[in-house]
């Protein structure tokens, strides 16, 4: 069983609308006309899918409206530093305008991934899978394109510590494509972050959450980048 924190752009409606996953736990619902956003989509893990783990992420209810950042981002350090994965949604525009390092994702990836020592109690490296939402038009190709010889983990659209935490491995493991005459990393531990679909998250979720489990018992293969800014 893992403590499971779960990163995302709370308001982000640039995900799949349709009825793939129960919805029915959703008050409003979309027939009504509203919009499913990524916090839908974590009510959806929290209710229906990691029953099994414990969740370590803020309830939808939780009223933080009243307390200061500061006293937010505590609340958060703490469920982060009680937590052994972390599991970033990767939604199309979870990105916003301005400094990454102001911003809540980077700052709670860059905490999951350093040791912190409390009263004599210490919280190691949490695993983390990078979970790309389905876009609108059920795409998922601001994250990861299919080709016919490989597969492409859009880097360039994630967050630099995402980014950064990904084909990072300090020995990589590389071919020579003979279809396309490029490199291409091969293997389930090229990335310490590890970059998954939704629907196949969904379809095998412990198998997902046991893999970065075991990635973190390796983190001397890995080059990791601890900060944001």
């Amino acid at each position: 069983m893992a403590k499971v924190f779960i990163s995302y752009k709370y308001g982000d409606k640039t995900v799949r609308q349709n009825t793939n996953c129960d919805w029915s736990h959703w008050a409003s619902g979309i027939e009504n006309g509203n919009y499913l956003t990524a916090r839908d989509y974590v009510d959806h893990l929290m209710q229906r899918v990691l029953t099994d783990h414990t969740n370590k992420a803020e309830k939808d209810d939780e009223d933080l409206s009243h307390l200061t950042e500061e006293v937010i981002q505590q609340k958060l350090y703490d469920r982060i530093y009680d937590s052994t994965v972390t599991i970033v949604l990767i939604s199309k525009n979870m990105k916003g305008a301005g400094f990454e390092k102001l911003q809540w994702i980077p700052r709670e990836v860059a905490y999951s991934l350093r040791e912190k020592t409390r009263d004599d109690r210490t919280s190691y490296t949490n695993g983390v899978l990078a979970i790309i939402l389905p876009d609108e038009t059920s795409s998922y190709d601001h994250g990861i394109k299919n080709y016919s010889c490989m597969t492409e983990v859009q880097t360039q659209n994630f967050f630099n510590i995402i980014s950064s935490n990904m084909f990072n491995r300090n020995e990589h493991k590389r071919n020579l494509c003979a279809t396309c005459g490029n490199y291409h990393h091969y293997g389930s531990d090229h990335s310490y972050i590890y970059p998954v679909k939704w629907d196949d998250f969904i379809g095998n979720h412990n198998f997902y959450i046991d893999h970065v489990l075991g990635l973190k018992d390796r983190l001397d293969e890995f080059d990791l980048t601890k900060t944001h800014d």
